[in-house]
Order: C-alpha cells, then structure tokens, then sequence
C-alpha cells in the first residue's frame, strides 16, 4: 500500500478529528487529478495559428509504393525490390507484419480531422531506406508527401 494510502487509513482510524483531514486529501487528490488531465491536453497542440496547411495525399503515395513493389502487376521487377530494400518482399512483408502487431505507429490511423495518415507501407519504405542506405532522412523522401518526423519517428525498429 502506499505512502499516502497509509497515512490516510491512519488518519481515519486514529484521529478523533478526521473530517477536515480527509476533506483535504480528497481535495489534493481531485487537484492532483485535474493538474494530470491538463498536463495530458497540452501535450498535442495541434494546428498552430499561422502556419500554413500543407495537403498531403497519403493515399496517393501509398498507391504509388503499391503499384511499384507490391501489385499484380510491378512497376519494378522483385530484382530491383531485392536491391532497392535489401531484401525479399516476403521479408519485408513478414517484418511490416510483425511490426504493426507490436508497435503501434506503424498501424495507419486518422487524425482528428479524421484524414487518414501515411500507412504501414509508407512507414516502412521510409524506416528501411534511411536504414539500409545510412543516410539522412532527408535523402530517401522518394515521395514528397513523407514528413521528416515520419521517417525519424519509424527509425523505432532499429
């Protein structure tokens, strides 16, 4: 049990005056309370005030990634896969796999406008790239709409 537990059953049980006692920790913990969920909403800002909007079109960059690696019919052989990723695509599917079951940002989800953002596929293309090639972030944005935090967020795997 702790501290504060402790000492409030103690309080209870021995002080003959414990009303006031109690209201105070009932108090103190209601501010500890609502000092926590403050702290917890201003962790996201969200749109800041004059900064200009970017539209990205997630979706058109993951059916790109998809039509050149993943379709029926490739844009680019498995060979160039191979060599561009370093690996099979089963790999790398086995890997896109695993990584959505054990971590969360790589599983695509909406914002709170309800915009999907990047997919699995785009996280992933990013992540392995700036790891494989060693280079900065900055130099494997094959496609415009991937954002720097992005590419620095999905290096988790490493």
């Amino acid at each position: 049990m702790g501290r504060n537990a402790n000492y409030a059953r103690n309080m209870l049980l021995n002080d003959s005056d414990y009303d006031d006692d109690f209201e105070i920790i009932v108090l103190l913990a209601l501010e500890e309370e609502r000092l926590e969920r403050e702290r917890a909403s201003t962790s996201h800002r969200g749109s800041v005030p004059g900064r200009r909007f970017i539209q990205r079109d997630h979706g058109q960059g993951h059916q790109r990634i998809f039509q050149d690696y993943f379709a029926e019919s490739l844009v680019y052989p498995l060979k160039v896969f191979r060599r561009r990723f370093r690996m099979s695509r089963s790999l790398f599917l086995h890997i896109k796999s695993n990584l959505e079951e054990k971590d969360e940002y790589f599983v695509q989800k909406r914002n709170v406008a309800g915009v999907l953002g990047l997919s699995s596929l785009q996280k992933m293309t990013a992540a392995l790239r700036t790891l494989a090639y060693g280079v900065a972030a900055d130099f494997t944005d094959e496609c415009e709409n991937w954002r720097k935090h992005c590419k620095r967020e999905s290096q988790k795997i490493c």
